[in-house]
């Protein structure tokens, strides 16, 4: 069996062998990161969209948040949409009860904002 291998693979046994010492000394990283590679956020579990979510709002104040995502909408060409999330977030909270109540009449419940 040996003599088999070494008949197999004489060519490249008789070559010379260039080792990188520093590569097998473990002091060089690659720039490849280990782990599971991320996932995009539309294809995330809710648990990782809450983390992703968490971290952002602990880095970014809430004001730079909502229009990041405001600026989302419009490109997204959904400006009916970026307009009335604007109107509630500059709307007090007495006027956002009174339009939630209004809207949601049928469903017999008083909705309180505190």
């Amino acid at each position: 069996m040996k003599e088999r291998f070494l008949n197999e693979n004489y060519e490249w046994l008789d070559g010379d062998f260039i080792v990188n010492i520093k590569a097998l000394d473990g002091s060089s990283k690659s720039n490849i990161p280990g782990g599971r590679p991320s996932q995009s956020y539309v294809g995330a579990s809710e648990r990782i969209k809450r983390k992703r979510s968490s971290t952002l709002l602990q880095t970014e104040r809430l004001q730079q948040t909502c229009h990041a995502f405001l600026q989302g909408l419009r490109a997204e060409i959904k400006n009916r949409e970026a307009n009335m999330i604007e109107v509630l977030l500059n709307t007090s909270t007495q006027q956002k009860e009174a339009v939630y109540n209004v809207l949601f009449k049928d469903d017999d419940v008083e909705v309180s904002f505190n």
